[in-house]
């Protein structure tokens, strides 16, 4: 995805994005957009600000309004500083969307004035530094108050049914402590982890090169990439074990010696030409 055009969004939702002012998608937005609209989990390390849970919220809320408004669905927020009662009685009214900090989304289901019984997606924005104000209680609490019966199957090799609403969970994070890897193995099912960062300073000795291309594209341009490397060795990293035991069987028909290691977490395919 390399603009809002190849997105996939509804012609309805590609007009909000206009009337809204987001004229480009950002290196996250072209990432997980598609994966949202294929119901995948997924896991975004990325940089983050440094405003604290509420201000994070508002900000949130304020670019949600721009969509609701055109949309017509009814956003609440649930925010420290502020009346829970009068809060309650808005969610207990009803909404499509709910933007909380997790210690005040806790009290309004602690009070029955929430129930999340049929909330099918969840996002986690700043986990990590959720995680270290100690709200990690408040998080789970959250996650498990959502239904269970609709989480998609661990076996990634296991189609989903299409017609299915499953589960869907985004995570955002700086940083990956143990207690942010800890609600992903818990709440996430094969999540795709995208990383829109540099982690540091590149070699001088390595050359980065992006290359945006169509998903029906991507194998023969793969191909071509391995060619012109003549008999050098090349690693090709796979965000899932199945797409990697395809690309292993099309290469190995192609005539290349390929070996693939995958585990958990991340898919490998070894080329050796």
């Amino acid at each position: 995805m390399r603009s809002w055009a190849e997105s996939k969004l509804s012609l309805e939702l590609l007009k909000v994005v206009d009337r809204a002012g987001y004229k480009t998608p950002s290196p996250i937005q072209m990432a997980a957009i598609p994966l949202g609209l294929q119901q995948r989990d997924v896991i975004g390390v990325a940089e983050t600000g440094s405003a604290p849970t509420r201000e994070l919220a508002q900000q949130i809320e304020e670019e949600t309004v721009k969509f609701a408004h055109y949309l017509g669905i009814k956003v609440v927020s649930i925010l420290g500083g502020q009346s829970i009662e009068e809060q309650g009685f808005k969610i207990r009214k009803g909404c499509e969307v709910v933007i909380a900090t997790p210690g005040c989304l806790i009290d309004c289901l602690e009070r029955r004035y929430a129930v999340l019984n049929q909330c099918n997606y969840v996002v986690l924005h700043e986990a990590d530094r959720m995680i270290d104000m100690g709200f990690e209680p408040q998080v789970v609490g959250v996650l498990d108050a959502m239904p269970s019966s609709n989480f998609k199957p661990e076996n990634e090799d296991e189609e989903l049914d299409e017609k299915r609403i499953y589960r869907t969970t985004y995570m955002f994070s700086a940083t990956m402590p143990l207690a942010v890897e800890r609600l992903a193995r818990k709440y996430l099912r094969n999540p795709v982890v995208m990383t829109i960062r540099t982690a540091g300073k590149e070699t001088d000795l390595i050359t980065q090169h992006v290359i945006m291309v169509k998903e029906c594209e991507q194998m023969p341009r793969l191909q071509k990439l391995l060619d012109d490397l003549v008999d050098k060795t090349a690693i090709v990293f796979i965000n899932t074990k199945k797409s990697a035991d395809f690309v292993s069987k099309t290469l190995e028909k192609a005539g290349y010696r390929v070996t693939t290691l995958h585990d958990d977490k991340t898919a490998i395919v070894f080329i050796n030409n």
